[in-house]
């Protein structure tokens, strides 16, 4: 498993449990994450958000979010 993982959660208006996807590389989870950065997003997700996984610390570290509002 490698040290460094990226998780970007997403948090769903419709009451569907939380997604999350998995990425290795730091630029592919940060092309992904700005994906969703459009108004689509703003008709199925309450929130978005990357976090950055450091296995090794046992420890999370919130790297960016998108709120939509209800």
């Amino acid at each position: 498993m490698p040290t460094i993982s990226y998780r970007i959660c997403f948090y769903h208006k419709d009451g569907t449990p939380t997604e999350e996807q998995w990425h290795n590389d730091a630029h592919e989870a940060w092309e992904t994450f700005r994906l969703f950065a459009e108004p689509d997003s703003f008709e199925m997700y309450t929130r978005i958000d990357l976090t950055e996984v450091n296995w090794e610390e046992h420890q999370d570290y919130p790297l960016a979010a998108l709120e939509f509002p209800c």
